[in-house]
């Protein structure tokens, strides 16, 4: 059959059920439109609450600064020509950092695969690292190998790489044949 004899065999829509698909069409339409107002709203909110709560002194300078000071130095940085160049940096270190802790992980979980015993052995120490809030280490890692972008790179691979082991290696767990055999590898 062809599609043409398929389509003539599709029943047409009638009047009114088109006029229902465009009622849905707009109610869908407004209530898109509502959602983002709303979003919109919320965010807007939250930012006059946050400055206002910066201004009237109950949140830390230290800490928290306002979004006005926040804006003003990223108008500042963007004149004097280097918030392009800090964000390459900073978009490059991320990137190498997770790239080698999703690498490691994953060869540690390949290996944890192969040997199970050794998953058994490791595993309460994967769980307790993996539990760990990881950025808060993050001031022991520029201590130990100092403010640079080696700190930074070491730090992203550090948040990944136990993440990695633990979804990989749980993953792994399922697979119950020798690596290769679904390639033809081995008897």
């Amino acid at each position: 059959m062809t599609a043409r004899e398929w389509s003539e065999r599709i029943p047409r829509a009638t009047p009114h059920l088109e006029r229902l698909q465009d009622d849905l069409a707009q109610r869908e339409k407004r209530r898109t439109l509502q959602v983002r107002l709303w979003q919109w709203g919320l965010l807007l909110a939250g930012f006059l609450f946050w400055e206002g709560a910066s201004r009237q002194g109950w949140l830390d300078p230290l800490l928290f600064s306002s979004p006005s000071a926040v804006f003003g130095l990223l108008r500042g940085l963007s004149r004097q020509g280097t918030l392009w160049t800090d964000i390459g940096v900073t978009v490059y270190e991320t990137v190498v950092g997770f790239a080698l802790g999703v690498l490691g992980g994953a060869l540690v979980a390949f290996l944890l695969w192969l040997f199970p015993f050794l998953l058994r052995i490791l595993d309460p120490y994967l769980v307790v690292l993996n539990s760990l809030p990881k950025i808060a280490l993050g001031p022991v890692f520029i201590v130990a190998f100092g403010a640079g972008s080696r700190a930074i790179v070491i730090i992203a691979a550090f948040v990944s790489i136990f993440v990695t082991i633990r979804s990989s290696s749980a993953f792994g767990m399922d697979v119950k044949y020798p690596p290769g055999r679904s390639f033809g590898a081995g008897g």
